[in-house]
């Protein structure tokens, strides 16, 4: 119920300041969509907010309650299947359900196409992405989403392309050249050719982004530059202390350079800062491969 939820999170606020921002979010969420008395559409972007904040359990009894109001609500359909997937659920049917009640709008392919991706079939998701290409080819994050496909389907060459495309079609968006430039990474593909002007790009647009120095040390760093991969990962930790990846990555440069004591130290803090994650995974990889 948006209406009585407006209440609950105004105290919320008050009882614990630090969850304000996110109850802030959906306070101002609520009050825009109930200006136009349509509840679906209300509880439909509540769901979003919800899935934006990373709560999909939330979110999905958000969209199911906006097609218990609004059964035709396609896009919240959608938006139900993956949340469903994201909450450890099988979003399929509805994800389906969706793309045959509209067979002309690209959402449904796009959320289906990140269903199969998730489940590590590469071969459907391109499907779907590329139908949803065929619907809207001016969207970037589509071009984003077939790129994602065709590298999880081996076909780095397509994946490229598809990540350039992108820029093309939004040339002042730091996100995509962010993109295109981890994609070379990641690959170690074309790193001189597409993925350093990528990574320069990125930081252009958006100079405070400590992310984007990080990945531009990391590139010159597999470029072989260790000056600038230090100076850059440097400037990421100092401006943020508890980056991840720039520890794992000053921990790399430590152990290339020989120096094996502050390397061990800095993929350690790594392990420490992301115990679960993609960088903490590769720093511990990294000290056991010291010790054999």
């Amino acid at each position: 119920d948006p209406e009585g939820a407006l209440s609950h999170l105004r105290l919320a606020v008050d009882l614990d300041p630090q969850a304000s921002s996110f109850a802030d979010e959906l306070i101002r969420v609520i009050e825009s969509a109930r200006a136009g008395d349509n509840q679906a559409y209300s509880l439909a972007q509540v769901g979003q907010a919800l899935a934006r904040a990373g709560k999909w359990s939330m979110a999905a009894a958000a969209f199911e309650n906006a097609l218990a109001q609004d059964p035709a609500y396609t896009e919240a359909r959608a938006y139900y299947g993956l949340a469903l997937d994201r909450s450890g659920q099988d979003g399929l049917p509805q994800l389906e359900l969706a793309v045959d009640e509209a067979p002309q709008a690209p959402l449904p392919y796009v959320l289906l196409g990140k269903h199969w991706l998730i489940r590590g079939d590469p071969a459907r998701a391109l499907e779907s992405f590329e139908r949803a290409a065929v619907l809207a080819p001016e969207d970037p994050l589509i071009a984003i989403d077939l790129g994602a496909a065709y590298a999880a389907a081996g076909d780095l060459s397509a994946a490229r392309q598809a990540y350039q495309y992108a820029t093309d079609l939004a040339p002042d968006d730091a996100a995509l050249w962010s993109l295109l430039a981890q994609f070379t990474l990641d690959y170690e593909i074309e790193v001189n050719e597409v993925g350093l002007p990528a990574a320069r790009k990125a930081l252009i647009l958006q100079p405070r982004d400590v992310a984007a120095l990080d990945r531009l040390g990391y590139t010159y760093f597999l470029l072989g530059n260790r000056t600038l991969a230090r100076r850059f990962i440097f400037e990421a930790i100092q401006a943020d202390g508890n980056l991840a990846s720039a520890h794992y990555h000053l921990g790399l440069l430590g152990l290339a350079a020989g120096e094996i004591e502050r390397g061990q130290a800095a993929l350690e803090f790594a392990v420490a800062l992301d115990p679960d994650g993609r960088y903490g995974n590769l720093a511990r990889r990294s000290l056991e491969n010291l010790e054999r």
